[in-house]
Order: structure tokens, then C-alpha cells, then sequence
């Protein structure tokens, strides 16, 4: 499913042919109303936005904002990418709302935003993220936390330790990995392992050792 979305992803922002009606110009209100347009096709909506938002000038840059209260979930993620073609910062704002969106692209599509940023204040909003009951299918993680998770990991800081040793024991080997990572840059000590899960059993043991 992952797989099947991305692509869909990629083939959006690709801005690929649509089936938009002949008469359609390129002036920002004209695929602004393509956009609204919810008869036509999401591709159709998607290239009209992408193209309204090439149009735009610092007045109109609200009616892009405004998609991403849009009904339709591919158009909410559509307004992120073209708040980020503008080249606006807008678009970390808007991220920052949708990171909470009920649907897991747009979610994640705020996560791959807000990942351009390094800040404490995106660090602290990504760590509640990954406790988040939408982020969850049952007690089994959906992709978008080892997403948070790698950006955690980056640059990791001496005050968050005891944040990475408790992920050490999550439930989802590949985010007790990546917990693994970032206690190796903060201390400069490497375990090797047979196997991830004894490479992560390592740290534990290492880590009740140093009562950490």
C-alpha cells in the first residue's frame, strides 16, 4: 500500500497530462476554479493547483491555503506541494496543522515537509507524533513513525539519551533500530550483531549497565 501510494505521490508532482477542458488558460483564477472543480478527475484538480499556485501572486496565496481544508485528502496534500513550489514558508505552517490530518499521506506528506527544518520545536512535535494512536494499525506502527524516526535520529542531542533508550524497547524492531543509531552518535560506541534484534539487545544490556 505504501508503494502503491508513493507512486501516486510522484506521479502528481510530476505534474503529468490531465483531461482538462480545452478552454482552460493558465491564469490563476482560471485553474483556481479547475482545482475547486470536484466533477474532474484528481489529476485534473491537482495539475489546476499546481499551475493556480505558479500563477500566484501574495494576494492569492490564501486561496491556496485554503486546500488544505479541502474535502478531498489528495487535494489537502496538494496544497502542501504547492505551497512548497512557491517557495513560501507558508508551507511549514500549514505542515504543521496537517500534521494531525486523519488521512496517513497527508500526514506524512507534513512529515516530509517539516523534515527541511532542524529545529527543537519540530524535534518536540515529531517525539509526541510517534505516540500518537492515528500512527498506530492496533499496537503494529504505521510507516510514518520510522519516518519521524529517522529524522530524530540525525541529530540526535546529548539531552534526549534517555529518549532513544526507551526506544530501544518499542514494539517495532525497525523504530528500536533506529533508536540504536542515534545512542551510537551520541557516544561513539558501535554493537555488531548476527542480527538486528542482537544488535538492539546490545544497547540494552548496555544501557541498564550504564543505568541509564
Amino acid at each position: 500500500m505504501k508503494i502503491i501510494i508513493l507512486a501516486f505521490l510522484i506521479l502528481m508532482s510530476q505534474n503529468l497530462p490531465a483531461a482538462l477542458p480545452e478552454d482552460a488558460t493558465t491564469s490563476f483564477e482560471a485553474q483556481y476554479k479547475l482545482a475547486n472543480n470536484t466533477a474532474l478527475p484528481m489529476t485534473a484538480r491537482w495539475k489546476a493547483l499546481m499551475q493556480a499556485a505558479e500563477a500566484a501572486d501574495s494576494h492569492q496565496i490564501q486561496k491556496i491555503i485554503n486546500f488544505s481544508k479541502d474535502k478531498d485528502w489528495f487535494m489537502r496534500n496538494a496544497s502542501l506541494v504547492a505551497l512548497d513550489k512557491m517557495g513560501t514558508d507558508l508551507v511549514y505552517d500549514q505542515a504543521k496543522l496537517l500534521i494531525t490530518d486523519k488521512a496517513l499521506v497527508v500526514r506524512s506528506a507534513a512529515i516530509e515537509q517539516l523534515s527541511k527544518l532542524n529545529s527543537s520545536e519540530i524535534r518536540k512535535i515529531f517525539s509526541e507524533e510517534l505516540t500518537k494512536k492515528y500512527n498506530f494499525n492496533g499496537t503494529s506502527s504505521l510507516w510514518i513513525r520510522p519516518q519521524i524516526m529517522k529524522y530524530l535520529v540525525q541529530r540526535p542531542s546529548a539531552e534526549e539519551k534517555s529518549f532513544f533508550v526507551k526506544y530501544l524497547y518499542e514494539k517495532d524492531e525497525q523504530i528500536a533500530l533506529l533508536s540504536t543509531e542515534a545512542l551510537q552518535k551520541l557516544t561513539n560506541i558501535r554493537f555488531s550483531g548476527a542480527t538486528q534484534t542482537e544488535v538492539v539487545a546490545q544497547w540494552k544490556k548496555y544501557s541498564k549497565e550504564q543505568k541509564w
